[in-house]
């Protein structure tokens, strides 16, 4: 017998698809709708010295060195490393609250009442103004206290500043992992004057090394470290590889005077060279 379709039982089905499709739609909604927002508060910050800036108010491009946040003796608990302009290395500890941090008990102990921790934060703020650099650095008392908990200058014994701006901040474990020790890093710092400063998790400085970079007619603009415990030489007690790039000085003064920037004219000179190949550059 020939095959016969039943136009109502075809009718049930469609009914259902569709139903199950509106199901699928709504559940969808519903999803994406109880999903929540991302928001960012502004819970503490750090003050920096704004007169060591070029324009006294906000680091340039070339002035910026990112902070970075490690756990440098192996304790637990995040350290932020901060390189100013001053020059010196700063470590902040953070305590956050509930943690159950001594130091932070200790804070807490200290400040009273939120009406004691609104007068401290105004005072605070007073004095960042004015231009002076407090050991507390904070902006809501109920979330975290962070406190700068070692600071060195990379001047050098001569208090030289020429050269010992920090360009870039690197940090690793220059031994090996052990489950019977525990680890601490190291932090590398590279100046604009091609100089590799080296120092201990507590701010000792280990060694001090000269890259031999031709600063004449040229200047740092970009740098790249990684320290590994691996060495290549019997004996040796890890490695530290420093990558950077040096640019010529005129390419910077053309940036000010056009307000290019160094990406421009490193995309001007590709665009150059694929036109004297033949090539278009995509």
């Amino acid at each position: 017998q020939p095959f016969r379709t039943d136009e109502a039982h075809m009718g049930g089905l469609r009914c259902l698809d569709g139903l199950c499709l509106l199901a699928c739609v709504a559940g969808i909604l519903l999803a994406i709708q109880n999903e929540g927002s991302v928001s960012f508060v502004h819970v503490w910050y750090h003050p920096l010295d704004a007169s060591s800036f070029s324009n006294g108010v906000f680091p340039s491009s070339s002035e910026r060195v990112d902070p970075l946040i490690r756990d440098l003796d192996g304790d637990g608990g995040p350290e932020i490393i901060v390189a100013t302009r001053e020059p010196k290395l700063r470590i902040l500890q953070v305590s956050i609250i509930g943690s159950g941090d001594e130091a932070e008990t200790k804070d807490l102990k200290s400040v009273e009442s939120k009406d004691a921790a609104a007068e401290s934060l105004a005072a605070h703020k007073e004095r960042i103004t004015r231009g002076h650099l407090d050991t507390v650095s904070k902006v809501d008392p109920n979330w975290a206290q962070v406190r700068v908990i070692s600071e060195v200058s990379m001047s050098g014994k001569l208090k030289v500043k020429t050269g010992r701006y920090p360009v870039a901040v690197g940090t690793g474990y220059v031994d090996g992992y052990s489950e019977e020790t525990n680890r601490k890093q190291i932090i590398v710092v590279v100046t604009d004057g091609c100089k590799v400063l080296c120092y201990t998790s507590e701010l000792q400085l280990m060694w001090e090394q000269n890259l031999h970079c031709d600063l004449l007619e040229n200047y740092v603009s970009e740098v790249s470290i990684f320290v590994t415990s691996h060495s290549i030489m019997k004996g040796d007690r890890g490695m530290v590889i420093v990558g950077a790039r040096l640019y010529p000085k005129e390419h910077s003064s053309k940036h000010h005077r056009h307000g290019t920037t160094l990406d421009d004219d490193i995309d001007e000179e590709d665009d150059d060279d694929d036109d004297d190949d033949g090539s278009v550059g995509k």
